[in-house]
């Protein structure tokens, strides 16, 4: 029995493989070891499975957001091990989930776009990524995050047209206090500036929105995805929620960069299953 996931910022998905068949779990909150620490990360897990099913687990697979550097391997590491004491784990960084998913074997360049975002080279087998990702503070273009903080920016500045501001003051009712103080002073402000992408979305056909939704693409190509080996040759795929409802303006920005685009999906985490219930045939056979 094999337990899978696929997490961001924003939720985890779980899967249980056993002889051939995958059964969703319950989804979790999104985990980031840059940000939780492991006693955290397993109250958020404690409970979410099925205490008769543990001493059947024999394996974990975990892809998910921090995961590309050893401290934070470990970190999830020891959060399994809690878990699942009798299970061993492979843990890889969310852009090999995505690689995975959205390329198979074929090379490619795996961008993730949802709270956070994120670009790789793939070679077909394992990714090249060059810790470009600077987390929401110093990066994140191209991201949910960033494009809450652009939207957010434009109303405390009072540089959104009038209609728009009204909307969004009777959407939300903050002011630039109530904003602040969630981004200075709470957890997670990362998953707060995201949670606003919705309302670009919802004025989408709205001229200042749509600036926002390139400007935010385009700064995405510029400061990672052009830098990138294979850049303008390699079809370059994306994963995550704003890539997803977004992609029109995407596809207009890819085209305008001379990028080719390859598979757009809000999760890649069914190709995963798919991916691993090959891997699990194949080694049975």
């Amino acid at each position: 029995m094999i337990v899978l996931a696929e997490s961001g910022s924003t939720k985890t998905q779980w899967y249980l493989l056993e002889d051939g068949t995958a059964q969703a779990l319950p989804e979790t909150p999104g985990i980031n070891p840059f940000l939780q620490s492991p006693d955290s990360i397993f109250e958020i897990l404690r409970g979410a499975f099925d205490e008769a099913i543990i001493p059947s687990v024999q394996h974990v697979v975990y892809y998910g957001t921090g995961c590309s550097i050893p401290e934070n391997y470990r970190r999830m590491e020891q959060v399994f091990q809690r878990i699942f004491p009798a299970a061993s784990s492979e843990i890889y960084h969310d852009l090999m989930g995505a690689a995975r998913g959205l390329s198979g074997d074929e090379p490619g360049l795996i961008g993730i776009l949802g709270t956070g975002s994120n670009i790789a080279y793939y070679n077909g087998q394992t990714i090249d990524s060059p810790n470009i990702n600077m987390g929401f503070i110093l990066g994140d273009e191209g991201s949910g995050a960033h494009l809450g903080r652009l939207l957010l920016r434009a109303y405390i500045l009072k540089d959104l047209p009038e209609e728009l501001h009204q909307a969004f003051q009777k959407r939300y009712s903050l002011d630039r206090d109530q904003i602040m103080a969630q981004i200075y002073h709470q957890a997670y402000p990362n998953r707060f500036m995201a949670s606003f992408a919705p309302f670009v979305k919802d004025h989408q056909g709205h001229a200042f929105c749509q600036k926002l939704i390139r400007k935010n693409f385009d700064r995405f190509f510029a400061h990672y995805a052009q830098k990138m080996p294979g850049f303008g040759q390699l079809p370059v795929h994306f994963t995550g929620s704003i890539a997803y409802h977004f992609q029109a303006f995407l596809q207009e920005v890819a085209q305008a960069w001379v990028s080719p685009l390859g598979n757009i999906v809000q999760s890649p985490v069914e190709n995963l299953v798919s991916y691993h219930q090959k891997r699990l045939n194949s080694s049975k056979s």
